[in-house]
């Protein structure tokens, strides 16, 4: 494998580079030159892997065809988001491109003008309001930024500053933070402290690079930083993230798609250039190693980076195979669910009941026709997420929970619960997962209680409702009965911890059923539930008669940034996870399908 790398500097970063590359032998070419599209030498001497870092090209013409050329030669290429969205670099595209593109992120407001006089106009309108940041639009190291606190500031711009820059109300901070994303994955934050009396927090600007040390808003920002990075189609990035000191919230600051990171590695110790070396290596594997190969290796090989989504990986992971590696992993993530005593898990109960609006809203999930029968067990959401604790304390810990639960949890509660959603067809439906998983968390908590024991004939009366698998159906809709035709499977098992014996006959009725709905429906349906449909034919130890064209589907979705899957081929692509974080779920699936 060659790398071919273009950079017309010689910093810091560039001898990186070529310094990581000479210790690893990986045969690396640095091109400072590249200013001519019309010399074919340099087209037939680059390398299999491009990593792009700059060139004399002019960058929305020249370096985006150059792009486009080697793209269509099959080079693999770094960062591709320069060919897919030249504008990437301007500050209100990225802004407004997020802002359209997602609601789990929050963007800041962002404007442009003419001239002066617009600008002006734009502050009696009360579009700004003083005092407000003006930055270029295009620019970095935080180079021309300044707060504009009255008029007379805006009186010092000249209309051609204006024109170039974007315009952003002043959002309260003590710094601002910045987390590196390299192959699509978070590796590291650190926080940026400007000097004193500055409201410039870059390192370049004599800013501070503090570590970040705060797990909890590690994870946040891991979570925006990975999302932001898989929208953008960028591999490698810098995503900028302030926080409002008054609200707490977290903002998407901008993306830098060149990030320096010599302040960033002496902060965190982290080798930056190893680690984009070795992310060069990891796609040019494709040309060689199967999809399920790469999948593996590349969530097995991060499992530290892997944020909020660790615990859920692991505990697949562990129920699925039984290796004891992922026990040992999951023994340090122990004390955030549990606490590291019983008074420390009592602790931990009084917050999730105090948050419980967040956890009844997991299950409206975004879907309104949820919304009625949710209302109908106001506490169901606070009452699963600490049955699903139970349940996993026993699965994994061997450790049972019913004696410190009871304490917040009257039985009489969780029992009137099932009775109500028993009693409802359309709950049930409507509820889906969240239904059918209390069912089985039930069985699970109450494992002498007979009469909570699941009626699989009961269930699957349910799929004869009218339209239950219609084509006529609206994708949020449909997609709502497929889960909940696999988690009756699931549950069966329970979650991943057994393969079904009891009542198989029943169970490979539902496996019937998921398989022609599916079919029928192929293209509106993720392809999350594809594979969700393949673990269930596993765990009733048969083969789905879609497990070819689901497969081939798979090997056809690797992300352009990282070996990992995203959903490129159905209805509702867009709006499927696209960053390493978010996907982790269909990834998951995928390794255990592929796993022992």
């Amino acid at each position: 494998m060659k790398i071919s790398y273009i950079s017309r500097s010689n910093t810091w970063n560039d001898r990186q580079i070529i310094k990581e590359a000479e210790k690893l032998s990986i045969d690396l070419e640095k091109i400072d030159n590249l200013k001519d599209l019309n010399n074919s030498e340099i087209y037939d001497s680059l390398g299999d892997v491009v990593l792009w870092r700059s060139s004399l090209l002019e960058p929305r013409s020249g370096r985006t065809t150059l792009l486009n050329i080697l793209d269509k030669s099959e080079k693999i290429i770094i960062n591709r988001s320069l060919i897919d969205y030249p504008a990437v670099i301007f500050k209100q595209f990225q802004q407004e491109y997020l802002r359209q593109n997602t609601k789990d992120i929050l963007t800041i407001p962002t404007f442009t003008f003419q001239n002066k006089k617009d600008l002006v106009n734009g502050v009696k309108e009360g579009l700004l309001k003083f005092p407000f940041i003006k930055k270029p639009n295009l620019g970095a190291k935080g180079e021309g930024i300044k707060l504009i606190e009255d008029n007379g500031e805006i009186d010092l711009l000249t209309d051609e500053e204006v024109y170039k820059s974007v315009f952003q109300n002043f959002i309260k901070n003590d710094g601002d933070y910045r987390v590196l994303v390299v192959g699509g994955k978070p590796i590291g934050a650190i926080k940026r402290v400007g000097e004193k009396g500055s409201f410039v927090n870059n390192v370049s600007m004599g800013g501070e690079a503090l570590a970040v040390t705060d797990g909890s808003l590690k994870i946040e920002m891991f979570k925006i930083a990975s999302q932001v990075a898989g929208i953008f189609n960028l591999g490698f990035c810098g995503v900028d993230i302030i926080q409002d000191t008054e609200s707490q919230k977290l903002y998407f600051l901008e993306l830098n798609t060149v990030p320096q990171w010599e302040g960033f590695q002496k902060c965190t110790g982290i080798n930056v250039a190893e680690k984009l070396l070795g992310y060069c290596q990891d796609l040019a594997k494709r040309k060689s190693q199967s999809a399920k190969t790469l999948v593996k290796k590349y969530y097995l090989g991060d499992l530290e980076n892997l944020a909020n989504r660790k615990f859920h990986f692991l505990t697949r992971m562990f129920l699925w195979t039984r290796d004891e590696k992922y026990l040992e992993e999951l023994k340090y993530l122990k004390k955030d669910y549990f606490g590291r005593s019983e008074n420390d898990f009592r602790k931990i109960i009084k917050k999730i009941f105090a948050d419980k609006d967040i956890y009844q809203k997991r299950i409206y999930n975004k879907k309104d026709f949820r919304v009625k029968s949710a209302n109908k067990y106001p506490l169901l959401g606070v009452y699963s997420e600490l049955l699903f604790r139970n349940l996993m304390s026993k699965n994994i810990f061997g450790e049972n929970l019913y004696p410190i639960l009871k304490e917040f949890m009257p039985d009489e509660e969780l029992l009137q619960i099932r009775t109500g959603l028993l009693e409802s067809k359309k709950d049930v439906l409507n509820l889906s997962t969240f239904a059918i998983n209390y069912l089985y968390f039930l069985e699970e908590y109450f494992p002498d209680n007979q009469t909570v024991q699941i009626n699989i004939k009961q269930l699957l009366q349910l799929t004869e409702e009218k339209d239950f698998g219609s084509q006529q159906k609206k994708s949020a809709e449909l997609m709502n009965n497929v889960y909940f035709l696999t988690h009756i499977i699931i549950g069966a098992s329970r979650f991943y911890r057994n393969k079904i014996n009891r009542d198989r006959e029943d169970y490979l009725q539902v496996l019937k059923i998921l398989e022609k709905i599916v079919e029928q429906n192929y293209i509106k349906l993720s392809l999350d539930t594809k594979l969700e449909l393949l673990v269930c034919a596993k765990l009733l130890n048969t083969e789905s008669s879609l497990r070819t064209r689901i497969e081939q589907e798979a090997a056809l979705s690797l992300s352009p940034i990282g070996n990992f899957l995203i959903d490129t081929m159905n209805a509702k692509r867009e709006k499927s996870p696209r960053g390493w974080l978010g996907s982790e779920h269909r990834n998951v699936l995928y390794i255990m399908l592929n796993s022992k």
